[in-house]
């Protein structure tokens, strides 16, 4: 240092030399300490992270700034860093900060990809060696020190279960993952049938109990209980059938086998006979003449059977114990026992006209009737005073058989072709019932022209009481060729009578029915044809009730369009009927309603219709309708019946049916009237006659008058019949769809079996006759045929010639039919169509 004195303008310099020293530090100041998150074993860090030290020297500057931080980075923790400042002349000064590395950073854990196993149990055991482990990385803490634990249990249930991962780290930071673990079921259970069941049948097909069938059983690898159930959802038939048992797990997871089980039927029928019979007969009858009837029978699994029995070649006098034998389709066997007694014929008394010529004895006994004690046999083809046909109508007491009188038309001069005593029908005549009997006479006219009449008669006394006139006499086509009063039909002081040759304009035979009162002969009612049609025949065949609801009339008619046949049910003050009944769809010519028809006395009405064909045979059939038209049943013949239902009786709740064709020469057989059910049989008398039962009239409760007639041999019989009134039949006779099982169904090898082998070879099944020409006269017709016909069989509404004209006489001879007719131009020939038959004949090679 130069110091500089100066006086009074003098200076003096002089030097000094002073010598500063720096001894003093710089001042240093460092951060606080700072906090970082691991990024690794080692973090790296700069100043720019946790901040410089600042240092300042006023004397000398800050020569430098170091710390000790490591280079290669931060461990975890804290890390003490230690500044030292320097100045320009050495002097240094530290200072310390710190730099705390922290690690709150979970491991990444990376779960085992998602697993699925088949189950084994209803929990499976599973472990790490199937479903595998998780793995893990972490900043800090190396793989292998890193602990891993699962949630994972030991067994696992069916589905999906969740897994959990959980990775920690040296920190005890931890990471979580999760991992899906399904366990699946698609194994089926086992399933083990019961074994082969053999079970009785209960009917066509049986149902199984469940005891019957047993229990299966299954086990499962996952459910404890899986179901099992069998497929049978039907029952079984007979013989070997498999039942499907199926076991399903909770899973749905099924399978099936099959169970063997044998049905088998050894279970007998139960089997009720025939009911007991009785058959009139003084001598052995043939077992292939008689019908015994059919047994019921049921079975629990066959509906058809075979019935057979021990019946004798020929039943004898006596009884006779048949065995019946019911067998089902396996053989198993029931049997039950009838009796058929056979007693002397009981014939109270024999008519018989009062000559054997034909004049006298053809037309005997073709109506039959009953007044008081009083029974009644008409006689149509009477010759009286030389006049051919004029008819008469014989009058015998029921108790005595003695002839009182014998009634005549009330002209006082006969006339040819009035076949009086055409119809005969007990009416009221004068306030008493049963006093007075309408007589028809369908050919009556004073020019032969078949006008027809009813004549009223007193039977007891022969007085003739009044003339009931058909109403169309007094038309324009004077009521030519109606045949009124061919059928008539009591309702006690009315009667209803039919002109069922009527025509309709330009339709021939139309017909109609009038209602009369029978004391003063006025018309009451007209029933005109509600389906009119030409040959129609509306009044064919008549019936008639009345009860507290009204009065009735029934009307057969052969409905000539299809020629089906109908029944019309009209009550008297209505035009329209009541209800119809037709013969079934597709049957054709069978008389249906208009052959015979009658009231069964309680409201029904039994329509017969005998020509329905059995197979090459005629066999017939009655249907019983309700007072509604209900059918309710059919009675059915059984064997060697021909003309079944062609006539009809109805007394004391039982029906007598004619058979005139029967094997034997015709029988009558008796059924109850309400059910059907069959009850006994009356066969013919005589050896020779053919046509017995041709003709009925029930005179009381246990007395029925019966004709018969073979070739010019008529008769008519007053049957005693307490016996078969007296037969009560047994309730299984009147089951079976027709209502008529006692009588139906032998008509092969069940009905008589023991007698059909040793009576030879059968006769030629009875056919109807062949055309083979036609002929013309004036006024008459001639038709020969290809075998002799039997007169008897031969009649007026056997034939129709058309519109205009009118027959009024037919009559066979040997293999020729005369039909003469009345209208039509001279050198007329009218081609005569069959509306009726003339019978069956038997001839060798013959038959359809």
């Amino acid at each position: 240092m130069t110091w500089t004195a100066e006086v009074e303008g003098r200076t003096a310099t002089d030097t000094q030399t002073i010598t500063i020293r720096d001894t003093r530090p710089p001042a240093i100041s460092v951060n606080s300490c700072t906090t970082f998150e691991a990024t690794g074993a080692l973090t790296p860090l700069s100043e720019d992270d946790y901040g410089r030290a600042y240092a300042v020297d006023y004397v000398s500057g800050i020569r430098s700034i170091t710390s000790n931080a490591p280079a290669l980075g931060f461990p975890v923790g804290t890390t003490d860093v230690t500044w030292t400042a320097t100045d320009n002349r050495g002097n240094s000064s530290t200072k310390k900060s710190c730099v705390i590395v922290v690690d709150t950073t979970p491991p990444s854990v990376t779960p085992p990809r998602p697993h699925m196993s088949e189950a084994t149990a209803p929990l499976t055991p599973l472990g790490s060696a199937q479903y595998g482990t998780a793995t893990a990385t972490d900043l800090v803490t190396p793989a292998a020190s890193i602990s891993i634990t699962s949630d994972a249990p030991a067994r696992f249930p069916l589905g999906e279960t969740t897994v959990t991962w959980t990775a920690t780290d040296g920190a005890g930071n931890s990471g979580q993952a999760t991992q899906r673990v399904t366990v699946i079921d698609t194994t089926p259970p086992s399933v083990k049938t019961p074994g082969t069941r053999v079970i009785e049948a209960r009917g066509p097909t049986t149902v199984p109990t469940a005891s019957e069938l047993g229990t299966a059983t299954a086990t499962d690898l996952a459910d404890e209980s899986p179901t099992v159930a069998h497929g049978l959802a039907s029952p079984l038939g007979m013989g070997i059938s498999r039942v499907l048992w199926t076991a399903t797990d909770a899973s749905g997871n099924a399978r099936s086998t099959t169970q063997v089980v044998v049905v088998i039927d050894t279970t007998p029928p139960e089997v009720t006979a025939p009911a007991d019979m009785m058959i009139n007969s003084a001598t052995a009858v043939p077992s292939s003449s008689v019908d015994i009837g059919t047994p019921t029978a049921t079975d629990l699994v066959d509906s058809l059977m075979s019935f057979t029995n021990d019946a004798p070649a020929s039943f004898r006098v006596g009884v006779t114990i048949v065995t019946w034998k019911a067998t089902d389709g396996k053989g198993n066997a029931a049997y039950a026992t009838q009796k058929v007694s056979v007693t002397p014929s009981r014939i109270l008394h024999t008519v018989s006209p009062e000559s054997t010529s034909a004049a006298a004895a053809l037309g005997f006994g073709h109506r039959l009737g009953h007044s008081g004690d009083l029974f009644l046999v008409g006689n149509t083809l009477f010759e009286k005073g030389g006049k051919a046909k004029a008819g008469a109508v014989h009058v015998y007491g029921v108790s005595d058989g003695v002839l009182d009188r014998t009634l005549h038309h009330s002209t006082e001069t006969p006339r040819k072709n009035q076949y009086f005593g055409g119809s005969i029908a007990a009416v009221d005549g004068s306030g008493g019932a049963g006093t007075a009997v309408a007589i028809g006479a369908r050919g009556n006219d004073a020019e032969g022209r078949f006008v027809g009449s009813v004549q009223v008669f007193n039977p007891a006394t022969g007085a003739h009481l009044r003339t009931i006139s058909n109403p169309s006499a007094a038309t324009a086509g004077g009521g030519v060729g109606d045949a009124f009063g061919a059928f008539t039909a009591s309702l006690g002081d009315k009667i209803a009578v039919s002109s069922h040759r009527h025509d309709a304009g330009e339709k021939s035979n139309v017909g109609r029915v009038y209602v009369h009162s029978v004391s003063t002969g006025a018309l009451l009612h007209t029933i005109e044809n509600p389906d009119p049609d030409a040959k129609d025949e509306f009044g064919r065949m008549l019936a008639a009730f009345e009860d507290d609801t009204g009065e009735y009339v029934y009307v057969g008619s052969r409905e000539h369009n299809d020629r089906r046949g109908a029944m019309y049910a009209f009550k008297l003050g209505t035009t329209a009927p009541v209800w119809t009944a037709v013969a079934s769809p597709g049957t054709a010519n069978t008389k249906y309603a208009y052959e015979s028809l009658e009231s069964d006395g309680s409201g029904g009405v039994l329509v017969g219709e005998p020509n329905v064909r059995s197979g090459l045979k005629w066999a017939g059939k009655i249907h019983r309708y309700s007072s509604t038209g209900s059918l309710s049943g059919t009675v059915d013949p059984a064997c060697c019946a021909h003309d079944f239902g062609s006539r009809m009786a109805v007394s004391g709740g039982l029906l007598y049916v004619g058979d005139r064709y029967a094997a034997g020469g015709g029988k009558i057989t008796a059924y109850n009237a309400t059910t059907g059910s069959y009850v006994g049989a009356f066969s013919n008398p005589s050896a020779t006659s053919t046509h017995f039962g041709f003709a009925l009239e029930a005179l009381g409760p246990s007395l029925l008058a019966a004709s018969e007639h073979s070739g010019g041999s008529t008769k008519v019989h007053v049957l005693a019949l307490p016996s078969i009134a007296g037969v009560t039949p047994s309730t299984s006779a009147s089951s079976g769809a027709s209502g008529a099982s006692g009588a139906s169904g032998a008509s092969g090898a069940s009905g008589a079996s023991g007698a059909s082998a040793a009576s030879g070879t059968p006769p030629p099944a009875p056919t109807a006759p062949s055309l083979v020409s036609t002929a013309h006269r004036a006024g008459t017709v001639i038709l020969t045929y290809d075998t002799d016909l039997d007169p008897f069989e031969v009649g007026l509404d056997d034939y129709d010639l058309g519109a205009g004209l009118a027959i009024v006489s037919v009559a066979a001879s040997g293999p020729s039919v005369t039909i003469e007719y009345i209208g039509g131009a001279p050198g007329a020939t009218p081609a005569p169509e069959m509306v009726g038959e003339i019978g069956l004949y038997a001839r060798p090679g013959g038959g359809p």
